[in-house]
């Protein structure tokens, strides 16, 4: 037990020696130094902070810019960074009140082949729409005087009559819709 004791006073004595030294007021004169060579260094590392932070705010700006310019087209980037600052950088605030039309709509610049950004016809072959509206009853080759048998079962048709025959079917379907509904018939004409 005595030697128990003798350790845990060696350990608690040892403790406060080392906190002594780690607190101590008076260090080396070589430390001292140290800490008056670093602070125009700090301020440097925090003037290099700030432009940092600037660089970053600039470039969530642009990826705000870009956002709102996803959504709302006829405005500019200067027209969307002033609405930006005017609502503290709400993307949504400034997409809300584009929508609700309280910006004015600007004629979007003529590129120089002519044709407006965001109008569909690009020169890009991966930005072009290769959906075109297609008359079925041309590409399948259909008329309205053709006269499908509706006794053979749909499954023994090959998928070209197959094809036909929906395209027809769809016609017909049409028509007769057409004749029972005034409103819709007054629509397509």
């Amino acid at each position: 037990m005595n030697s128990a004791l003798t350790a845990a006073i060696t350990f608690v004595v040892g403790f406060l020696v080392v906190k002594w030294f780690l607190n101590s007021s008076e260090s080396h004169p070589s430390t001292k130094r140290l800490a008056t060579d670093q602070q125009p260094a700090t301020n440097a590392n925090v003037a290099a902070g700030r432009d940092r932070a600037n660089r970053a705010s600039a470039r969530a700006l642009e990826v705000q810019v870009q956002r709102v310019q996803a959504v709302a087209t006829s405005m500019s980037p200067d027209q969307i960074r002033a609405a930006l600052n005017q609502n503290q950088g709400s993307v949504e605030t400034v997409v809300e009140r584009y929508f609700n039309g309280e910006f004015p709509v600007q004629a979007q610049p003529q590129t120089d082949r002519g044709v407006q950004p965001g109008s569909g016809t690009s020169s890009d072959p991966r930005k072009r729409s290769n959906i075109k509206p297609d008359n079925l009853m041309v590409k399948f080759d259909v008329h309205d005087s053709d006269q499908f048998d509706e006794n053979v079962p749909f499954n023994e048709l090959d998928l070209k009559q197959r094809k036909r025959y929906m395209v027809w079917k769809a016609r017909q379907t049409m028509k007769q819709t057409l004749q029972s509904d005034k409103q819709l018939a007054s629509l397509i004409d």
